[in-house]
């Protein structure tokens, strides 16, 4: 059961043509679903809504906020459904989702966007069908709002665009095999998230009637059907096309990745001291007589302490040199590349890359200069290698996504990340 709240922006314009809502209440309360509790509706307009028709609003619960007439129109509809949003957030903080209804979609999408960035579901409902497909992409879903007149029999409810979870599993598996992408399960369950905010496997049921009880079911059942395959190697799961081969490769890439993890994850061998050695081999140690300072060993009396410091200083000068941290570079990281073992990176490394972009898409080079700079000025308290990390897992775990078809493109923070992270 998902707690709902219904806002419905209303202008003076709107009022003068019908004095009324543009569709009828029930039909918004329908397009919520059945597993929704309202608990708000309200209507937001800039101009006074005709007696009868707010006695009737009144009546039925619904509470009406009468905005100042300040500056624009549009800017005016758009600030004052923002503020009352914000009011909202801070009293109500069980709500789990967002119809927002009108027929002027633009003036609702800044709001939109703003509460699916916040980790809410969020429905757009509007008579105009034409602004909605042009604003599809703002919302997670898009309904009808049914106006008043024509045959009463039909009720003229709204038509909900319903998505079948199986359509859209097929779907993303086809995206990520055209890119040449292993499909693991941890990152489907992620993707079929975006697609469908209220998707939870535990409310279907499998082929044969019976429930499932995690999303492993569902991928399992998916594969009875015929529309997948699922092909489990140890503790990995890889989920293909039917018909597609299963690559031998995969399975070298598995070990491969592996192999790298136990590598970043040893301990680095510690750097031999030339003269150390020389002194350790005079004590005892087997040593080459090629590889004894000949001045050392005859025990020159013109090599002093003071000479020995001026050679071992310039030693000590490359080692610094060569210990010292170095900044990130674009080409230390692997994009379009899916580990289903990465750990999830600090919440905080997510923030500054979220309010960084801030909805504007930014390139892999754009992304590593930013943090170079916030190292540096110590915006990040981050080391370049936890940088590094936290960068490379946020790319593994796809909280960042291409914002353009082509895989390279600009990248962009999801707008669910901070869900995906406590799912991680």
């Amino acid at each position: 059961m998902s707690d709902t709240a219904i806002f419905i922006l209303l202008s003076s314009d709107d009022l003068k043509a019908s004095g009324s809502l543009p569709g009828e209440l029930r039909s918004l309360k329908v397009a919520c679903g059945d597993e929704a509790r309202i608990t708000q509706i309200e209507v937001i307009s800039d101009g006074s809504l005709p007696g009868k028709t707010l006695q009737a609003l009144c009546d039925a619960g619904v509470r009406c906020t009468l905005l100042p007439s300040a500056g624009p129109r549009e800017s005016n509809l758009c600030s004052g459904l923002m503020g009352r949003l914000h009011e909202t957030l801070c009293a109500y903080a069980h709500l789990d989702a967002f119809l927002l209804a009108g027929t002027e979609v633009e003036l609702m999408v800044p709001a939109a966007r703003f509460l699916r960035q916040s980790g809410y579901a969020v429905t757009l409902a509007s008579t105009e069908s034409e602004s909605l497909e042009e604003w599809r992409s703002a919302a997670d879903e898009c309904v009808v709002w049914s106006s008043r007149g024509g045959n009463a029999s039909s009720g003229n409810r709204s038509e909900k665009n319903k998505q079948d979870p199986y359509e859209i599993l097929v779907d993303e598996i086809t995206k990520s095999r055209e890119k040449g992408n292993r499909v693991l399960l941890t990152s489907l369950k992620q993707r079929m998230r975006r697609r469908i905010r209220r998707f939870d496997e535990t409310r279907l049921k499998d082929s044969e009637g019976r429930p499932m009880r995690k999303f492993k079911d569902f991928v399992v059942d998916a594969a009875n059907r015929g529309l997948i395959q699922l092909v489990e190697r140890g503790n990995a799961s890889q989920i293909l096309l039917p018909g597609e081969d299963i690559p031998e490769e995969d399975e070298e890439e598995i070990r491969e990745e592996e192999n790298n993890n136990n590598t970043e994850n040893s301990p680095k061998k510690k750097k031999s001291d030339p003269l150390l050695e020389s002194v350790d081999s005079a004590e005892g140690e087997d040593q080459s007589p090629a590889e004894i300072d000949p001045e050392l060993a005859a025990g020159d009396p013109s090599n002093s302490d003071e000479d020995v410091q001026e050679q071992a200083a310039p030693i000590e000068e490359e080692e610094a040199e060569e210990e010292q941290p170095q900044p990130l570079q674009e080409g230390d990281f692997v994009v379009n590349k899916v580990r289903e073992e990465a750990a999830a990176p600090p919440k905080a490394f997510m923030e500054f890359l979220d309010n960084m972009m801030n909805g504007s898409p930014k390139t892999l080079a754009e992304i590593v200069d930013t943090l170079n700079k916030a190292q540096e000025s110590g915006d990040l308290d981050l080391s370049y290698q936890e940088l590094g990390d936290a960068l490379q897992n946020a790319l593994y775990n796809e909280l960042l996504e291409s914002d353009a078809e082509e895989m390279n493109g600009p990248l962009l923070v999801v707008d669910d990340w901070r869900r995906i992270i406590d799912f991680l």
